[in-house]
């Protein structure tokens, strides 16, 4: 129509946007306003319709438009006159014609406020209603939270509408957008995205996740500078030398914050570019994930060598079995020189197996379940199944509880030599003497099937396991040497109390273990500092736990509801119900009692005869090779995975109801109960 100019905006091909002009201001002040109403009425097509007018930007430099809603033809073709006779009036104009709404809001194809959560976040309202509604879907259009009363809001709108619009923005734009939509009916409408400028691309990134079950809890500074510094030069650097990644050779992989271990998210990100798949998408931040895994035919570059590295694998793994074995235990008076010497054995022989271990983990592990392979129960560790499958005996007094401490007297919570080992007692380990007599027969059965599966040796997931295994050997005959080490310091009065070992960090250990000055005047205030933060965070879980500014249980939204449902997706089978407990570290483990709902963000194998004892799991990832999700399934018990943001929305001593078929999980008043 004459002096009015249909738009083809960019990006607007997939996008379902209404139709939209732009009109100049001459064409508006040369026209009749009864003429005007009759072109726009043309426009509109004789449909129900209104009309959104642009007024510019909302604050000077925004990109954000002032939007103006006009019921009529007659209203806009009035508001176009008042604003072209204003003083310094704009040239031109831009309106669309939306149909009549039954909802609007807006949509953010990433949480606005948590850029480590891959999540869609809808808010708006139904037309004529001052409700406000939150849903949150996962990333692949899921149900994941909703805000109470909201069934009459997603009984109107699609939420498949909403993972459509969220994937044109995805393909149109590349970045976070947040955009303004309304619901007609049937149909989603874009009125306007923008760029969510709380989430920028970001440049360093810093994720748990990663760490692929190295270190899935609290880390102590001892163990972290060993660690650490093994996966770095026996894994991280020999692979970085061998395809090229110059510019990762001066930066570090892992850092330690509250305690816990973090994996540098541009190491993860060149080993997905150089593996040429989607296999570690999950361990990157949302921002940085280019695909998804696109099924088990996705194939590694590397597969055709399998074979011939399964069996190369085994042999090195064989023979570092035997070094470590043939380190002799250090005599009962040893002198300093020995005991260090023994320690750096020790430390050459953890750095070799970091080598393999790191290549097992985060090179072929991820690529082996992304194929489809079912992780077996021997991905865990031989060590682990044989202490589980042996756990009915014991409940049934077939096999006494000091017999089963000295056969398993090296497990522990965690490879870390902080923890205490079975052998040495403990709370725990009297905990987990109470959880094995009140194992249901259920449980029993099942764990007793353990010992009749057969053991694939030379498979990668067996592989990987005997890894761990090994790597449990070595921090449990550290943890040896560490405590006769601590004797001598603490005679020397460098240290307090024979634990403070382990708070040292590599070169302190060092400094005190050569008696120098300066570290015994600087250690004892350090070291009770360190110690407290370390238990403080090993309760509280790391900062991505307990940073919130809108996650689902802080955000006024959620906290209004008295009866939240969270979703996530089903793993096992079954309905439970009990309190829950989240369990962020294996200092937590003194607090399982039988019949808990457990919710975990990662775990250790260490901790699987603790979690045997659930009523039902809750796992915050969707990682099958995590030891939890493989326990859930071995025992049955009921689970729900992919909750991610569970160790938020999930509170201590919450009574819940969990539903391991839907995924769903309710939280329930004790007035019900």
């Amino acid at each position: 129509m004459p002096g009015f100019q249909a738009l083809q905006r960019d990006h607007d091909v997939s996008l379902p946007l209404a139709p939209c002009w732009r009109v100049p201001r001459e064409h508006v002040l040369a026209v009749t306003t009864e003429a005007l109403v009759s072109e726009l009425s043309a426009l509109a097509g004789g449909d129900s319709h209104y009309w959104v007018l642009q007024q510019g930007p909302l604050a000077p430099g925004s990109k954000r438009q002032s939007l103006l809603n006009l019921d009529s033809d007659t209203a806009l073709a009035a508001a176009l006159n008042q604003t072209f006779r204003r003083d310094n009036g704009p040239e031109s104009l831009i309106f669309q014609c939306m149909p009549p709404q039954k909802a609007a809001g807006v949509l953010f194809t990433r949480h606005p406020m948590r850029p480590d959560l891959d999540h869609i976040v809808i808010e708006g309202c139904l037309a004529g209603s001052d409700a406000q509604q939150r849903v949150i879907l996962h990333a692949d259009g899921q149900l994941a939270w909703r805000s109470e009363g909201s069934e009459v809001f997603l009984d109107e709108v699609s939420l498949l509408a909403f993972h459509e619009l969220t994937q044109a923005l995805h393909d149109s734009y590349g970045e976070a957008r947040a955009a303004e939509w309304i619901w007609d009916g049937q149909r989603l409408w874009m009125v306007q995205a923008l760029p969510i400028g709380t989430l920028p691309m970001p440049s360093e990134v810093w994720t748990r996740r990663a760490g692929l079950g190295f270190s899935p809890q609290a880390i102590s500074p001892l163990w972290y500078t060993m660690l650490g510094r093994w996966l770095k030069e026996g894994f991280w650097r020999s692979l970085g030398r061998r395809v090229g990644w110059q510019e990762l050779s001066n930066i570090e992989p892992y850092r330690r914050q509250h305690s816990y271990l973090y994996g540098n998210g541009r190491f993860f990100k060149a080993l997905q570019s150089w593996q040429k798949s989607a296999f570690l998408w999950w361990a990157l931040p949302p921002a940085w994930r280019a695909s998804r895994p696109q099924g088990p035919q996705e194939q590694s570059k590397n597969n055709r060598s399998e074979p011939l590295s399964r069996a190369m694998t085994a042999v090195k793994l064989g023979w570092l079995r035997l070094k470590v074995r043939g380190v002799a235990e250090v005599t009962e008076a040893p002198s300093a020189d020995d005991l260090w010497l023994e320690l750096i054995r020790l430390d050459r022989l953890g750095e070799k197996l970091a080598g393999l271990e790191g290549h097992l983990g985060y090179v072929i592990a991820p690529a082996v379940a992304s194929r489809g392979s079912k992780p077996t129960l021997h991905s865990l560790g031989q060590r682990t199944v044989e202490m589980l499958a042996v756990l009915p005996a014991v409940s049934r007094r077939e096999i006494s509880w000091d017999q089963f401490v000295r056969r398993f007297g090296g497990q522990s919570a965690g490879a870390d030599p902080s923890f205490p080992r079975l052998r040495e007692g403990g709370h725990d380990a009297q905990l987990l003497k109470d959880i094995v007599e009140s194992l249901s027969e259920a449980r029993l059965s099942a764990l007793a099937r353990f010992s009749t599966i057969k053991r694939s040796r030379f498979d990668w997931l067996s592989l990987r396991g005997q890894a761990a295994d090994l790597r449990y050997d070595i921090a449990s005959r550290l943890r040896r040497v560490l405590q006769q080490m601590s004797q001598r310091l603490v005679a020397l009065r460098l240290i307090k109390h024979p634990d403070d070992i382990y708070f040292l960090y590599f070169d302190e250990l060092w400094q005190a273990w050569q008696g120098q000055a300066q570290a015994r005047r600087q250690l004892e205030t350090l070291l009770g500092e360190r110690k407290v933060r370390y238990l403080s965070d090993s309760h509280a879980g790391p900062p991505d736990w307990i940073i919130d500014s809108v996650g689902y249980g802080t955000s006024p939204l959620g906290q209004r509801a008295s009866h939240d449902t969270v979703n996530g997706y089903g793993l096992v089978e079954g309905e439970a119900c009990g309190r829950v407990l989240r369990v962020g570290s294996g200092w937590q483990l003194n607090q399982v009692q039988p019949g808990a709902i457990l919710v975990l963000d990662q775990s250790d194998a260490g901790w699987l005869p603790w979690l045997a004892s659930a009523a039902g799991l809750v796992l915050a990832h969707r990682d099958p090779l995590d030891p939890a999700a493989i326990l859930a399934c071995a025992l049955g018990i009921p689970t729900v995975w992919g909750v991610d943001d569970a160790m938020h929305c999930l509170a201590d001593g919450a009574q819940v109801s969990l539903n391991g078929s839907s995924g769903d999980l309710v939280q329930i008043m004790d007035a019900e109960m």
